[in-house]
């Protein structure tokens, strides 16, 4: 193993004792300090923009947990080799969007959950159920659904 994966294990070991214990800033800033560590491009280190962005919505920075799932999800990861990470990212920026009050990103988001796990096992199908209602209520305006 090379030196900077014994320094990525430790800053996942820091930082995941520091999201337990209540200290979500702490763990981004740690999060962060590593990315400006490593560059910030390699695969390992977009990968942690998930748990970097998972920091930052504890911590309730909204806007920069937003930035940093969506630089995640830019960086093209597939189906194939992030199946979980993939998903779990779209289900936490979607009701983010839905906060800030982008309907069309949050609506995108749930429906591309939806779309990725549609054939998914049993027993992650309640998390498909969900994604496809919330998809569905996003696409109408609250005005016009409220008429119904």
């Amino acid at each position: 193993m090379c030196v900077g994966s014994h320094a990525d294990a430790r800053t996942t070991k820091a930082t995941a004792t520091d999201l337990a214990e209540g200290r979500p800033r702490d763990a981004a800033r740690k999060f962060r300090e590593s990315l400006r560590f490593s560059g910030g491009s390699a695969p390992s280190q977009i990968r942690r923009d998930a748990e970097t962005g998972l920091a930052l919505e504890k911590a309730g920075l909204r806007d920069s947990a937003i930035a940093t799932y969506e630089h995640y999800l830019s960086a093209t990861p597939t189906w194939e080799t992030d199946a979980f990470r993939l998903v779990w990212t779209l289900e936490h920026v979607a009701p983010l969007y839905e906060k800030r009050g982008d309907r069309s990103k949050a609506r995108a988001a749930y429906a591309r959950v939806a779309e990725l796990w549609k054939n998914a096992d049993p027993e992650l199908q309640p998390r498909v159920s969900h994604a496809r209602e919330r998809a569905a209520t996003l696409r109408w305006p609250v005005w016009l659904r409220d008429l119904w």
